[in-house]
């Protein structure tokens, strides 16, 4: 059993496009209380993957300790010029961050972090892509903005609805990266996990 620690829509749908059978238990995390002090790009976005993981899998061995499962959290930032950039607060630095793109090209690095409750067992790393956006008219990106679409987006933006608003934007890495979680790199944790399941006692290798 997999429990997505996340309220994301897009990772939702990630998992289901890929026949991932799981259920949602947000962490209720509050980023905005977090610092990221001395923490490089990498290793905030897997802290903050680990602790939301981390946060569900305590609450599942609380109350139903029995219960045999894997938790799995997620963040995802952009990362323009050395700087973390996470969802906007409001329409004006959504508005900031888009123009920083157009005719440029910046990083996203997604952290993702898989927790056995039971065992203790973790697996947490990154993975990172290079977006390139084209010119995008500024009236397309205000109609966005307007939109309000933006909102509870890391940069911004969701890679595949802008592509399929005809944005000119290409992906060097994993474009499930970029929306929010590298399934395939995933689904490979999530099998190293299961063949490393301990054999029940009295069971043997057919």
């Amino acid at each position: 059993m997999l429990v997505l620690a996340s309220s994301s829509p897009r990772r939702r749908r990630l998992l289901e496009e890929h026949g991932v059978a799981f259920t949602v238990v947000e962490s209720g995390i509050d980023e905005s209380l977090l610092t990221r002090g001395q923490a490089g790009p990498h290793d905030w976005v897997m802290a903050l993957a680990y602790i939301k993981a981390r946060s569900v899998a305590d609450a599942i061995n609380k109350r139903s300790p029995e219960l045999a499962c894997l938790v799995l959290g997620a963040d995802t930032m952009c990362l323009d010029g050395g700087k973390l950039l996470g969802k906007p607060s409001s329409a004006g630095e959504a508005r900031l961050m888009l123009a920083r793109f157009i005719d440029a090209q910046h990083e996203v690095v997604t952290g993702v972090a898989i927790v056995n409750p039971q065992t203790g067992q973790r697996e947490v790393f990154a993975d990172l892509a290079v977006v390139r956006w084209g010119n995008v008219d500024a009236d397309a990106v205000e109609r966005y903005i307007e939109s309000g679409d933006w909102r509870g987006k890391a940069g911004g933006y969701n890679l595949a609805e802008r592509v399929a608003e005809g944005w000119p934007i290409e992906v060097v890495g994993d474009p499930a990266s970029v929306m929010g979680l590298p399934v395939s790199r995933v689904i490979e944790s999530l099998e190293a996990f299961d063949s490393n399941e301990p054999t029940p006692e009295g069971a043997t290798d057919a």
